[in-house]
């Protein structure tokens, strides 16, 4: 798709297999890495995180996709960012009783994936939920996700060494809270998410620079009134 609308590929290029759900696309300013969830080949099924290379022309180079995470278990909604010259991915794991949040990096290069099958983010005592968001800016990565009625996140290094020991709070309340999300812009994070109860949801966001700290002494509230969707 151009800058000027035009969609340049019909048909579409077709990037996965059988069963492929869950699409995150990336870029690093010129080629893109694309990644997915997708039923596996073990017995019983799992369901197993891919990704390929996609250049600016539209090859594909990853043709089989590169198996990223292969556990036993269901792994889904993968979602992916660029900076400091790697790609990052995170995705659910479910593979146990508590939902986790892992993540690996990608190499543009060669798409070998650091380390196989990925790494834990979240601690594996608590069950996390709408873990789909991550981006990255002044020389982090931040995923964030939900956890007992709380927004927090955890920050990775392009290096893939976390910088926080543990995840910390962004924002909590005793209000139900859903899909968080947050993109970089201006040198910070934004973070936002919807709360409250059904029918009476509010939009919410905060500022968080790239040191986990806010910037914001409370959340802005951007949806005021009636029900929000998302």
């Amino acid at each position: 798709l151009t800058t000027q609308g035009v969609v340049l590929d019909t048909p579409p290029i077709v990037i996965g297999g059988t069963y492929a759900i869950g699409h995150s696309v990336a870029t690093n300013g010129t080629d893109y890495f694309v990644a997915w969830a997708r039923e596996g080949t073990s017995s019983p099924p799992t369901i197993d995180i891919y990704g390929t290379r996609v250049s600016a022309s539209g090859a594909v180079q990853d043709l089989n996709g590169i198996p990223i995470c292969t556990r036993q278990g269901t792994q889904d909604m993968p979602t992916t960012a660029y900076g400091g010259g790697t790609y990052y991915l995170t995705w659910q794991d479910k593979s146990t009783s508590n939902t986790k949040l892992y993540g690996a990096r990608v190499s543009p290069q060669t798409g070998a994936v650091s380390p196989p099958d990925g790494h834990p983010i979240s601690q594996a005592s608590a069950s996390i939920k709408a873990s789909r968001s991550l981006a990255f800016t002044g020389g982090h990565f931040l995923a964030v996700w939900e956890q007992a009625k709380a927004i927090v996140g955890r920050r990775i290094q392009p290096s893939g060494t976390f910088s926080d020991a543990t995840h910390f709070t962004i924002y909590q309340s005793p209000a139900n809270k859903w899909l968080p999300s947050v993109v970089s812009g201006t040198g910070v994070f934004h973070v936002s998410w919807t709360e409250g109860p059904s029918g009476s949801e509010l939009s919410k966001t905060l500022r968080v620079t790239p040191a986990a700290s806010l910037v914001d002494t409370a959340p802005i509230t951007f949806a005021l009134t009636g029900k929000v969707y998302y």
